[in-house]
């Protein structure tokens, strides 16, 4: 016997959760939310932790853990965005599960240059993950809403984030990779949280992926220099796509309305 809810031939593996008589009304309500208007969700908390929380100095423990958790937020965000299809749930929570342990872990044991270059690129990897299927998703949508626009512009910042991590890491296995101003680097030393870290290589990669090149932290090995100069490329060719696809979009829908409207009146 069928289910009630799912269509003939739609597995629970593909079946819409939103869509489920037995989840209760509100939390489906809150779910079909969360899935319209997830890229709005992610900017948000990208936003927060990216532009408030990280950069802001670690006074204390409290904060530190705020801004942990609040970066654990952001991979759990990211995954949501990435899930939609039941059969992937499971593999993405399993990721998403070793990423935030790691998270913490790391912060727990700043001095296991392992288990923090761990966390750095198992960190990067979910959020690449989110960036490469919000891309994909956006790239695909019939028509631009602003949750497209949101899309793309996480998108943006996932890009930058996941090359900051790529950064640190390659800061933790060779510190001499960068030449960074006295001060920072004796800031870095005295630190005892890889925040302090990730902070001065999410200025350098948002500097870098925009081209704006301060010159005060610099690249100096060659992995170090090529991946900023990927990381520059990628940013330029990024903002010419994703702007020329969107007002492609729009030009598109504009065109079929009108189209629409005429022939409406031509039958009248």
């Amino acid at each position: 016997m069928q289910r009630p809810g799912l269509r003939t031939g739609q597995s629970r593996a593909t079946r819409d959760p939103t869509k489920d008589r037995y989840m209760p009304g509100p939390v489906r309500r809150l779910a079909a939310w969360t899935i319209r208007e997830r890229f709005t969700i992610l900017t948000i908390v990208l936003f927060g932790y990216i532009f408030v929380l990280a950069p802001a100095p670690q006074r204390s423990q409290l904060w530190g853990n705020i801004t942990q958790g609040v970066l654990s937020a952001v991979v759990i965000i990211s995954l949501s965005a990435c899930v939609r299809r039941r059969r992937v749930m499971v593999p993405l929570t399993g990721v998403g599960v070793v990423v935030l342990a790691l998270i913490w872990v790391a912060e727990a044991r700043p001095g296991d240059g392992e288990l923090v270059l761990a966390n750095y690129l198992g960190t990067a990897t979910v959020l690449l993950l989110t960036a490469v299927i919000v891309l994909n998703d956006v790239a695909s949508t019939p028509r631009v809403t602003h949750d497209t626009v949101l899309g793309a512009i996480s998108a943006y910042l996932l890009f930058a984030l996941v090359f900051a991590l790529i950064y640190a890491a390659e800061y933790t296995l060779n510190p001499s990779s960068f030449d960074v101003p006295d001060a920072v680097a004796a800031v870095l030393a005295e630190s005892n949280s890889n925040a302090a870290v990730t902070r001065v290589f999410m200025y350098f990669s948002f500097v870098t992926i925009s081209t704006l090149g301060y010159g005060d932290v610099l690249p100096s090995s060659t992995v170090a220099q090529a991946t900023a100069a990927g990381e520059a490329i990628l940013g330029q060719v990024f903002l010419a796509v994703a702007v020329a696809r969107l007002v492609a979009l729009q030009i598109a829908h504009a065109s079929k309305s009108e189209t629409d409207v005429g022939g409406a009146e031509s039958d009248e």
